[in-house]
Protein backbone atom coordinates (compact mmCIF):
# COMPACT_ATOMS: atom_id res chain seq x y z
CA UNK A 1 0.00 0.00 0.00
CA UNK A 2 1.57 3.49 -1.33
CA UNK A 3 1.19 5.82 1.93
CA UNK A 4 1.67 9.78 1.48
CA UNK A 5 3.04 11.72 4.33
CA UNK A 6 3.38 15.41 4.36
CA UNK A 7 3.49 18.21 7.13
CA UNK A 8 4.58 21.66 7.62
CA UNK A 9 2.69 23.33 5.09
CA UNK A 10 2.88 26.28 7.45
CA UNK A 11 0.23 27.95 5.69
CA UNK A 12 0.94 27.64 1.96
CA UNK A 13 -1.81 26.71 0.31
CA UNK A 14 0.43 26.40 -3.14
CA UNK A 15 2.81 23.89 -1.50
CA UNK A 16 -0.61 21.82 -0.10
CA UNK A 17 -2.61 22.10 -3.55
CA UNK A 18 1.09 20.71 -5.09
CA UNK A 19 1.32 17.95 -2.94
CA UNK A 20 -2.61 16.30 -3.64
CA UNK A 21 -2.12 17.00 -7.02
CA UNK A 22 1.12 14.96 -6.92
CA UNK A 23 -0.18 12.07 -4.75
CA UNK A 24 -3.43 12.01 -6.61
CA UNK A 25 -1.26 11.31 -9.91
CA UNK A 26 0.97 8.89 -7.42
CA UNK A 27 -2.47 6.88 -6.71
CA UNK A 28 -1.42 6.60 -3.43
CA UNK A 29 -4.37 4.61 -1.42
CA UNK A 30 -3.74 6.34 2.37
CA UNK A 31 -2.65 9.99 3.11
CA UNK A 32 -1.61 11.40 6.71
CA UNK A 33 -0.66 14.98 7.55
CA UNK A 34 1.93 15.76 10.49
CA UNK A 35 1.13 19.22 11.31
CA UNK A 36 1.93 22.37 11.17
CA UNK A 37 -0.80 23.62 8.99
CA UNK A 38 -0.48 26.57 10.00
CA UNK A 39 1.57 29.57 10.48
CA UNK A 40 0.20 33.17 12.07
CA UNK A 41 1.42 35.79 8.60
CA UNK A 42 -0.01 32.90 6.11
CA UNK A 43 -2.95 31.63 4.48
CA UNK A 44 -3.66 29.73 7.76
CA UNK A 45 -7.50 29.94 7.68
CA UNK A 46 -7.61 28.84 4.29
CA UNK A 47 -5.16 26.13 4.70
CA UNK A 48 -7.14 24.62 7.41
CA UNK A 49 -10.54 24.93 6.18
CA UNK A 50 -9.59 23.12 2.71
CA UNK A 51 -7.90 20.90 5.16
CA UNK A 52 -11.17 20.24 6.95
CA UNK A 53 -12.96 19.22 3.99
CA UNK A 54 -10.21 16.17 2.86
CA UNK A 55 -10.24 12.75 4.70
CA UNK A 56 -6.78 13.21 5.72
CA UNK A 57 -5.87 12.37 9.49
CA UNK A 58 -4.10 15.04 10.86
CA UNK A 59 -1.30 15.04 13.55
CA UNK A 60 -1.18 18.00 16.06
CA UNK A 61 1.87 20.22 15.57
CA UNK A 62 3.39 22.91 17.60
CA UNK A 63 2.51 25.78 15.03
CA UNK A 64 -1.48 24.60 15.67
CA UNK A 65 -0.69 25.72 19.62
CA UNK A 66 -0.33 29.52 18.47
CA UNK A 67 -3.70 30.31 16.88
CA UNK A 68 -5.40 31.33 20.13
CA UNK A 69 -5.64 35.05 19.06
CA UNK A 70 -6.50 34.29 14.99
CA UNK A 71 -9.26 31.70 14.69
CA UNK A 72 -12.78 31.70 15.28
CA UNK A 73 -14.13 28.89 18.45
CA UNK A 74 -14.95 26.29 15.90
CA UNK A 75 -11.61 26.18 14.39
CA UNK A 76 -9.91 26.03 17.83
CA UNK A 77 -12.59 23.09 18.06
CA UNK A 78 -10.85 21.30 15.31
CA UNK A 79 -7.44 22.22 16.30
CA UNK A 80 -8.13 20.72 19.44
CA UNK A 81 -9.10 17.90 18.28
CA UNK A 82 -6.14 16.82 16.07
CA UNK A 83 -4.39 13.72 17.49
CA UNK A 84 -0.82 13.63 18.94
CA UNK A 85 0.14 10.20 16.86
CA UNK A 86 -1.05 7.47 14.59
CA UNK A 87 -0.50 3.93 13.88
CA UNK A 88 -0.48 2.16 10.28
CA UNK A 89 0.31 -1.35 10.53
CA UNK A 90 4.19 -1.16 11.92
CA UNK A 91 4.58 2.70 11.44
CA UNK A 92 3.91 5.31 14.33
CA UNK A 93 2.89 9.00 12.79
CA UNK A 94 3.89 11.66 14.81
CA UNK A 95 5.20 15.59 14.65
CA UNK A 96 7.96 16.08 16.43
CA UNK A 97 9.03 12.49 18.39
CA UNK A 98 7.37 9.90 19.95
CA UNK A 99 9.28 11.12 23.27
CA UNK A 100 8.06 14.02 24.71
CA UNK A 101 8.52 16.36 22.21
CA UNK A 102 12.28 15.71 21.72
CA UNK A 103 13.57 17.26 18.31
CA UNK A 104 15.26 14.21 15.96
CA UNK A 105 18.23 16.28 14.59
CA UNK A 106 20.95 13.79 14.78
CA UNK A 107 22.24 10.71 15.63
CA UNK A 108 22.22 10.99 19.31
CA UNK A 109 18.34 12.40 19.31
CA UNK A 110 17.55 9.23 16.88
CA UNK A 111 19.35 6.45 19.26
CA UNK A 112 17.19 8.01 22.23
CA UNK A 113 14.04 7.42 20.26
CA UNK A 114 15.03 3.86 19.40
CA UNK A 115 15.85 2.73 22.67
CA UNK A 116 12.45 4.55 24.13
CA UNK A 117 10.66 3.04 21.97
CA UNK A 118 9.34 -0.02 20.31
CA UNK A 119 7.95 1.51 16.73
CA UNK A 120 9.89 -0.54 13.77
CA UNK A 121 9.07 2.73 11.58
CA UNK A 122 8.54 5.82 12.78
CA UNK A 123 7.69 8.63 10.49
CA UNK A 124 8.04 12.82 11.59
CA UNK A 125 8.25 16.02 10.58
CA UNK A 126 8.90 19.41 12.37
CA UNK A 127 12.51 19.55 11.25
CA UNK A 128 11.82 20.30 7.42
CA UNK A 129 14.70 18.66 5.93
CA UNK A 130 13.97 15.37 5.12
CA UNK A 131 16.20 12.47 7.12
CA UNK A 132 16.62 8.83 7.50
CA UNK A 133 17.60 7.48 10.04
CA UNK A 134 18.34 3.09 10.63
CA UNK A 135 19.01 1.14 13.96
CA UNK A 136 19.76 -2.40 13.95
CA UNK A 137 20.78 -5.20 16.33
CA UNK A 138 24.18 -3.95 16.33
CA UNK A 139 23.16 -0.74 18.55
CA UNK A 140 24.67 1.44 15.95
CA UNK A 141 22.49 4.42 14.24
CA UNK A 142 23.29 5.07 10.65
CA UNK A 143 22.05 7.96 8.67
CA UNK A 144 21.23 7.01 5.45
CA UNK A 145 21.42 8.94 2.20
CA UNK A 146 18.02 9.77 0.45
CA UNK A 147 18.28 11.39 -2.55
CA UNK A 148 14.92 12.74 -4.19
CA UNK A 149 12.86 9.69 -6.55
CA UNK A 150 14.52 7.37 -5.83
CA UNK A 151 13.03 4.38 -3.59
CA UNK A 152 15.31 3.84 -0.26
CA UNK A 153 14.49 -0.03 0.67
CA UNK A 154 13.79 -0.42 4.29
CA UNK A 155 15.51 -3.72 5.82
CA UNK A 156 13.34 -5.89 7.87
CA UNK A 157 16.51 -6.21 10.38
CA UNK A 158 16.36 -2.95 10.99
CA UNK A 159 14.08 0.20 12.70
CA UNK A 160 14.02 3.73 10.78
CA UNK A 161 12.84 7.34 11.70
CA UNK A 162 12.44 8.99 8.97
CA UNK A 163 11.81 12.59 8.26
CA UNK A 164 9.58 13.32 5.71
CA UNK A 165 10.50 17.08 4.46
CA UNK A 166 7.51 20.37 4.02
CA UNK A 167 5.24 21.67 1.84
CA UNK A 168 5.97 25.56 2.93
CA UNK A 169 8.90 27.32 4.88
CA UNK A 170 9.63 30.56 5.17
CA UNK A 171 13.14 30.22 5.77
CA UNK A 172 16.28 31.57 4.49
CA UNK A 173 17.73 29.86 2.37
CA UNK A 174 14.15 28.43 1.38
CA UNK A 175 13.59 24.59 1.82
CA UNK A 176 12.23 22.76 -1.43
CA UNK A 177 8.53 22.03 -1.08
CA UNK A 178 8.67 17.59 -0.89
CA UNK A 179 6.79 15.25 1.09
CA UNK A 180 7.42 11.04 1.06
CA UNK A 181 5.77 8.37 -0.03
CA UNK A 182 5.78 4.75 1.92
CA UNK A 183 5.09 1.47 0.57
CA UNK A 184 3.92 -0.53 3.41
CA UNK A 185 4.27 -3.82 1.25
CA UNK A 186 7.21 -3.27 -0.28
CA UNK A 187 8.92 -1.71 2.51
CA UNK A 188 10.37 1.46 0.74
CA UNK A 189 9.96 5.09 1.18
CA UNK A 190 10.57 7.58 -1.56
CA UNK A 191 11.09 11.13 -1.22
CA UNK A 192 8.98 13.31 -3.77
CA UNK A 193 10.31 17.13 -4.66
CA UNK A 194 7.61 19.25 -5.90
Amino acid sequence: MKIAIFADMHGDMNGLKLALDDIKKEQCSMTYCLGDMVDKKTETTEVIDYMRTLDIPIALGNHEFDLQDICDDDTIDFLNSLQENFTHDDAHLTHISPLDENKIRNADDALKVFQGTDHKHTFVAHNHFPYVFGYGDDGIVIDYDHPFEQELSLKDDERYIICVGALGDRRKPPVPKQYTIYDSVNHTVRFKLL
